[in-house]
C-alpha cells in the first residue's frame, strides 16, 4: 500500500516559508506606510489651511493699517496735529526759502516745503 508523505512527517520546505514571511512582511510595511502617508497629508493640509487664515488676516491687519496711515499723513490731519501739540509752524517767508540750481544732467529747481517750516526762527 502506498504511503502519503506529508502524513509521514515530511519537513516543510524552508523556501517557500521565507517567501511567505517576506511577503507578509511587505504587505503589512505597506500598509503602515500608507496609513503614515495619508496622515501627514491631512496633518499638512490642515496646516496649510491655518496659514492661509493667517495671511488673509495679516493682509487685513495691513490694508486698515495702510488706511490708518494714509489718514496720518493727509494734510488736513497733519495741520490738525500741528495745531494740538502748539508748535508754531506755519507758512515760510519768501527769504526762507532756499532755491538750489541744477547742474547738469540733475532734476528741475528744488524748493524747501513750504508747509511746517519754521515761521520766523
Amino acid at each position: 500500500m502506498g504511503t502519503n508523505r506529508r502524513l509521514n512527517g515530511a519537513p516543510v520546505r524552508f523556501g517557500s516559508a521565507i517567501k511567505v514571511g517576506f511577503l507578509c512582511s511587505f504587505f503589512v510595511l505597506s500598509a503602515i506606510g500608507y496609513v503614515w502617508q495619508k496622515s501627514q497629508i491631512f496633518n499638512l493640509g490642515r496646516q496649510i489651511k491655518a496659514y492661509e487664515l493667517r495671511l488673509d488676516e495679516l493682509r487685513k491687519q495691513k490694508e486698515m493699517l495702510n488706511r490708518v496711515y494714509a489718514a496720518m499723513c493727509s494734510p488736513r490731519e497733519l495741520d490738525e496735529r500741528v495745531r494740538r501739540m502748539n508748535l508754531g509752524l506755519g507758512t515760510p517767508h519768501p527769504s526762507q526759502i532756499i532755491r538750489l540750481q541744477p547742474s547738469r544732467g540733475t532734476q528741475p529747481v528744488v524748493e524747501a516745503p513750504k508747509l511746517y517750516a519754521n515761521s520766523g526762527k
